[in-house]
């Protein structure tokens, strides 16, 4: 017999959620998906598509990486904070550059915030 929705331990998507504080829509506009989409998965369902499962894996190592170097509660302030590097390639905030799926310009942002180096 299936365990009870309440008494099931929370999901990796729920995991994620929780621990950068995070809300549906956050996640949604990262992942370029609607925000029925995530709640869909947060309450069971599986994520469609391999380009949507390697996206979320992409999102959640970011995460981590961010959480790095930086404060895991203030991660998600950061996510939606505007700033200079990303105004250079023409969007207004990390979150905005995750929207149109620009990683790896995210993963150098962390990876300069990481090491010292100026950019």
């Amino acid at each position: 017999m299936a365990a009870h929705p309440r008494n099931r331990p929370p999901s990796a998507l729920q995991k994620v959620l929780s621990e950068y504080r995070l809300s549906e829509a956050a996640l949604a506009r990262m992942l370029g998906v609607s925000t029925p989409a995530v709640a869909g998965w947060e309450n069971g369902r599986r994520p469609e598509g391999r380009e949507v499962r390697s996206k979320l894996r992409r999102v959640q190592g970011l995460l981590r990486k961010a959480a790095g170097v930086m404060k895991k509660p203030y991660v998600r302030t950061w996510l939606k904070k505007p700033n200079d590097a990303c105004a250079e390639l023409g969007a207004r905030a990390p979150i905005d550059l995750l929207q149109r799926g620009d990683y790896e310009a995210v993963e150098d942002m962390l990876f300069y915030l990481g090491s010292g180096v100026s950019f």
